[in-house]
């Protein structure tokens, strides 16, 4: 049998009284333990801890709660944003679509013949290209900048064209009226010349048949 085993037995007596009396039977001293005060102490500073992990369970029952709405809150706006971004892209695509369909072809060729018969006009203003895909919501206002500055530059050319071509036509129209002036007048001296020579030829004929008709007198 074990020393402390076989001390307890021979001692169970001894033990028994100390413990009851509130000694340690082995330091031989009242027991802490087993003290009252120390026992409702020890008991009053738990409940104190209770009380406040009870406060504590209650403060964060309620802000479970609160964080659980601000979660579902953030779930719902996240749902909406994901359904934006998606928008977002599909508005983009069609913006570069539109962006890069802004200038036809066409006009621009237009243009440059324009350029070739009056060499004054400033060249056509391009388009800025679209970066590579896949073009960035921020790029767009970018683009945009890019646009409305094409357009302005685009609208002051055409604004310069038209002027030119308005003097060209004028100054046409007018050489198209002194040709027809110079026609008319062309026409008119045709007229003119016809007229007298068909008087000279009368009168060569009188001046034959005069001459004629005087021999046969003689």
């Amino acid at each position: 049998m074990p020393p402390l085993r076989k001390y307890l037995n021979l001692n169970r007596i001894e033990f028994d009284q100390d413990i009851s009396g509130g000694m340690c039977p082995f330091l031989k001293e009242s027991c802490r333990q087993f003290d009252p005060s120390k026992v409702q102490s020890d008991l009053d500073a738990q409940a104190a801890v209770i009380l406040v992990l009870e406060q504590k369970v209650t403060e964060t029952a309620s802000l479970h709660v609160a964080a659980k709405k601000s979660l579902q809150g953030l779930e719902a706006s996240e749902t909406r944003l994901g359904a934006k971004r998606v928008q977002q892209g599909r508005d983009i695509v069609k913006y570069v679509a539109d962006f890069n369909s802004a200038v036809p072809t066409d006009v621009i060729l237009a243009y440059d013949r324009l350029i070739v018969w009056e060499p004054k006009l400033a060249a056509a203003a391009r388009i800025p290209a679209v970066p590579s895909a896949p073009v960035q919501s921020g790029q767009v206002v970018l683009l945009q900048t890019n646009l409305e500055q094409f357009k302005s530059t685009t609208d002051a050319r055409w604004k310069d064209a038209v002027t030119e071509i308005a003097i060209r036509l004028k100054i046409s129209d007018q050489d198209k009226t002194a040709r027809q002036a110079d026609q008319s007048s062309l026409d008119h001296f045709s007229f003119q010349a016809t007229a007298l020579q068909k008087e000279t030829a009368s009168l060569l004929k009188n001046a034959e048949a005069k001459t004629g008709e005087a021999k046969r007198l003689d």
